[in-house]
């Protein structure tokens, strides 16, 4: 053996290449992704009041608040305009009273002047997710007008979007409360479904790319989620279960895995289609009809929390504890308990660096040149 090196070291020249596995990471910098705007939530609960938000660690750690991104942020121009400034949209400040059909509603943006600009349309569900206020029971930022006008006061408020489902016959709607992102009938002008317009490039959703190494990469919002989900355990254990196992992932070498929060669930689904929302690229364990993902962000009261039907990609807040009561239809004293089947799913961000974040797995690549190989003139 002592012969075969040294005939190595007379005959070949040895490189050796130093670099980093990205496993997947993608390399543009964290300037050059998209801005999602952040939920601005800034304070922590268990499964029903506010608490001071815990250590690293400790319960009900991994909350929203406790993860900050591009703050909201707009500017009313003053001319009846408001502009995100994280996604560049305009947004209508004001909205129209009337109650009108999905036909009616989309000849009013395509006719809209206003700000100075022609090009108002409907804004898609995945738009209006993204000025979803979870801290205000309007669920729009108090800059814009969400004043109620008689005869609908006293009712829930629901705009129509321009994402068409159902072969065109229906559209999804924007909820101020209860179930979003359900689809309407568009020729039905019922109740209280209003419209708001949006001007400006529509937002993309997330750009995937597997990795195969159990992760999948948003090159449009730098962020990494994890492949394959976890399902529920019998018996449940809730949200706090579900933040205590992304906190604690590892997984394609990276171990700063989070819950992700409701603004990040909906870039992973097609709001387009009923059923079988999610992106093909990830796996859902199981076989179940009705698939349901938690985020991290609380609803107000504290006692639900944001979540996502993969099903059919609905958005509501879930019990903590993935448990709902309803009362009997015979009995109001009698109660029924029943399961959702709430699964998991982790998140990380590409660009984020620290201990354990997998950006700097370094590897050595050896290559041996014959000699006779080198320099020849």
């Amino acid at each position: 053996m002592k012969y075969f090196f040294e005939f190595l070291k007379c005959t070949y020249t040895t490189i050796v290449v130093t670099g980093v596995m990205m496993y997947g990471q993608n390399a543009l910098a964290a300037s050059q992704y998209k801005k999602l705007p952040d939920t601005g939530q800034s304070s922590c609960s268990d499964d029903s009041v506010t608490i001071t938000c815990p250590n690293v660690g400790e319960p009900y750690y991994g909350q929203d608040a406790q993860y900050t991104g591009s703050p909201p942020a707009y500017h009313d121009n003053g001319n009846g305009t408001i502009t995100d400034k994280n996604t560049g949209l305009l947004w209508q400040k004001a909205f129209n009273n009337s109650v009108v059909t999905w036909y009616q509603a989309n000849n009013y943006c395509n006719g809209l002047s206003l700000g100075n600009r022609e090009d108002w349309r409907l804004p898609t569900m995945f738009e209006w997710e993204s000025i979803r206020d979870v801290t205000s029971p309007k669920r729009l930022n108090p800059i814009f007008d969400t004043h109620i006008q008689e005869p609908y006061v006293h009712r829930q408020v629901m705009y129509w979007s321009g994402t068409e489902v159902e072969n065109g016959a229906s559209a999804r709607v924007f909820q101020s409360a209860g179930w979003s992102n359900e689809y309407w009938d568009k020729s039905l002008a019922s109740c209280c479904v209003h419209v708001r317009c949006v001007s400006g490039a529509p937002l993309r959703q997330g750009t995937f790319r597997s990795n195969y190494n159990n992760t999948v990469s948003d090159t449009t919002y730098g962020l990494m989620w994890q492949k394959n989900d976890l399902p529920p355990s019998f018996p449940r254990k809730g949200w706090q279960h579900a933040l205590a196992y992304c906190e604690t992932l590892t997984v394609g070498g990276y171990t700063d895995w989070r819950l992700p929060n409701t603004r990040e669930l909906t870039t992973i689904i097609d709001f387009n289609k009923t059923s079988q929302t999610l992106n093909p690229v990830f796996t859902i364990s199981g076989n179940d009809e009705k698939v349901y993902y938690w985020s991290n962000t609380s609803t107000i009261g504290s006692g639900e929390v944001f979540g996502i039907s993969a099903s059919y990609g609905g958005v509501a807040g879930f019990p903590k504890t993935g448990v709902v009561y309803e009362e009997s239809a015979l009995f109001s004293s009698v109660q029924y308990a029943y399961d959702l089947n709430i699964h998991t799913r982790c998140v990380r961000d590409i660009t984020s660096q620290g201990p354990g974040s997998g950006n700097n797995n370094s590897s050595s690549i050896l290559f041996m040149i014959p000699r006779n190989m080198q320099q020849r003139k």
